[in-house]
């Protein structure tokens, strides 16, 4: 094996794990079994600004994910079920720009009729992920494909605005106690 393949394949493998870990450090210093990090943001994203419902749940990805999004939203489509639809809402927020709009709609159709996808352009992805300190990064190797956290984010309105209240990390999701946990809230209100 010649030194330069040996280097890059080396190179290749820590940035890897290294991507791994990153992603992983939320439910590593998480405190409960569902991997719930309480922080509070204030967001006015337009996406939201018809939504009559008190709850949302979100979850980023992109259409055409292969590894991330699919049990993830498999997972969130359990949890959706277990939840009262006439008060939660989930929109899947699509992280890639150059997606025809009315694919991301189709795409998250497949995991539940209910679930809202959303379209943004570059500037708003970048609005959108930068308010919620979400993480993606595009592939090292694939141009279609991104790197990205599996974060659920639940939000909840407060004065006709969202604020983001907690992010649950864990892979897989703890559906029951997730649900569990958002129906408590929903009944405490």
């Amino acid at each position: 094996m010649s030194k330069n393949k040996l280097i890059f394949g080396s190179l290749l493998i820590l940035i890897t794990f290294s991507t791994l870990f990153i992603i992983s450090i939320p439910s590593i210093y998480s405190e409960n079994k569902a991997g719930k990090i309480e922080k509070e943001i204030i967001t006015n994203f337009d996406f939201l600004q018809k939504e009559e419902k008190n709850y949302v749940l979100l979850y980023f990805g992109f259409v055409g994910c292969t590894t991330i999004c699919p049990p993830a939203l498999n997972e969130i489509s359990e949890i959706y079920e277990k939840l009262d639809k006439t008060k939660f809402s989930f929109y899947f927020v699509n992280l890639q720009e150059d997606t025809p709009p009315e694919n991301v709609e189709l795409f998250v159709k497949v995991f539940h009729p209910d679930f809202k996808g959303v379209y943004l352009d570059k500037e708003n992805i970048t609005k959108t992920i930068s308010k919620l300190n979400v993480k993606y990064a595009k592939a090292l190797f694939d141009k279609n494909d991104i790197e990205h956290s599996g974060f659920l984010y639940f939000l909840e309105k407060e004065n006709n605005l969202f604020v983001q209240k907690y992010i649950y990390t864990t892979k897989p999701f703890a559906i029951d106690l997730i649900a569990n946990e958002l129906n408590k809230i929903e009944k405490g209100k």
